[in-house]
Parts: structure tokens; sequence; C-alpha cells
């Protein structure tokens, strides 16, 4: 997280004044996607526990049930939401 960090800021800090904006936003789990349909894989492989798999079904805050997951059995959802507000989100570029 990171080294994409880095490189975003990298980017964005080399272009001088722009008309653009990047928006990141956590990962959520959508039904059909790639991701749902591969759930397994992901466990299997990275260690992804999904909490709520099904959370299209559940009639309360299915914003939060969509993207509470564990990315990684080394990336916790605690410490992926800690890393989103401890680095700095908006970082504005100015002309000299």
């Amino acid at each position: 997280m990171v080294e994409t960090y880095d490189f975003l800021k990298g980017l964005y800090a080399r272009a001088g004044d722009t008309s653009g904006w990047l928006s990141v936003d956590p990962f959520r789990l959508y039904p059909g996607a790639f991701v749902h349909k591969n759930r397994t894989h992901y466990e299997t492989t990275y260690g992804t526990r999904f909490h709520h798999p099904e959370w299209w079904k559940s009639f309360y805050d299915g914003s939060f049930h969509a993207q509470h997951l564990e990315p990684s059995a080394s990336l916790s959802y605690e410490a992926r939401v800690r890393f989103m507000y401890g680095v700095p989100i908006g970082f504005s570029i100015r002309a000299p």
C-alpha cells in the first residue's frame, strides 16, 4: 500500500496543474464480480477472509458489510482502515 501511495503521489506531483483528481475507495465485494466468483481462490491463495460473503441478503448496513473483509493473511481489515486514514488522502499540487 505504501508503494502504491508513493507511486500515485509522485505521478500527480509531476503533473503540475491538473484538472483531474484521484479518489481511492476501499475494495467492496459485489455479487457476480470476479472476486466474488473466485472467493475460494482468494481465501486459499492470499488468506482473504470475507466476513459477509452474501451481504446483499442482509437488511442492515450493506455498505459496511460489502467492504468488511481481511484482504490477506498479512493485512487485516483494521490495519487497512488505519492506513487509509493515517496517510494523507488528499494532497494539493500548486504551481510555484
